[in-house]
């Protein structure tokens, strides 16, 4: 073989390798963009929000911005009441939370509780506006501002209403059902 003939095969091999590494930052590129876009979405499944694990430090410097599930699941609220749903991981369980509705008045949040070994179950489901109504809300400025951190403040304030105030008539009050619990 020629010196020409072998320069000729270096010469395709690296535009064929060139082109190969191309396509694939190419790839990577559309599947970064695919990934943002899913992180924008409002509706549907909005991901695992896994920001309660443990390490986390005080509920204070958890920032509910940067976790996509919350910040899909406070657009789909903000956004008509766009049906979503998101898992939400603790070290202790997991908790299914749902966006319900067709439009902003009839707008509800749901928690659902199911332990592995099927003892314990809950679910509670709450109007938007009765839970932004209740004393217990604390996040009434910017809510269109910050949407993680407004989703979570209806997971927060559900929980509290069931835990730390254990006052029943207080979810009844603001239109909450509960089914299951201790």
């Amino acid at each position: 073989m020629s010196n020409k003939n072998i320069i000729i095969i270096i010469i395709v091999v690296v535009l064929i390798g060139g082109f190969i590494i191309f396509k694939n930052r190419e790839s990577e590129k559309e599947s970064k963009k695919s990934e943002e876009e899913k992180a924008d979405k409002i509706g549907g499944y909005c991901g695992v929000s896994d920001i309660y694990l443990s390490d986390f430090g005080t509920f204070d410097e958890l920032d509910f911005e940067s976790d996509k599930a919350m910040i899909c699941m406070g657009k789909s609220i903000t956004k008509d009441c766009t049906n979503a749903e998101a898992l939400v991981k603790t070290d202790d369980f997991d908790l299914i939370y749902k966006v319900l509705g067709t439009n902003t008045s009839n707008c509800k949040v749901r928690f659902e509780y199911d332990s592995p070994d099927d003892e314990e179950f809950f679910n509670v489901e709450c109007p938007v506006s009765g839970l932004i109504s209740s004393p217990y809300f604390q996040f009434k400025e910017n809510l269109y501002t910050y949407p993680g951190t407004y989703a979570n403040e209806f997971l927060v304030t559900v929980m509290d209403m069931l835990d730390t105030y254990d006052d029943p008539q207080a979810t009844e009050d603001i239109g909450c059902t509960l089914e299951g619990g201790d």
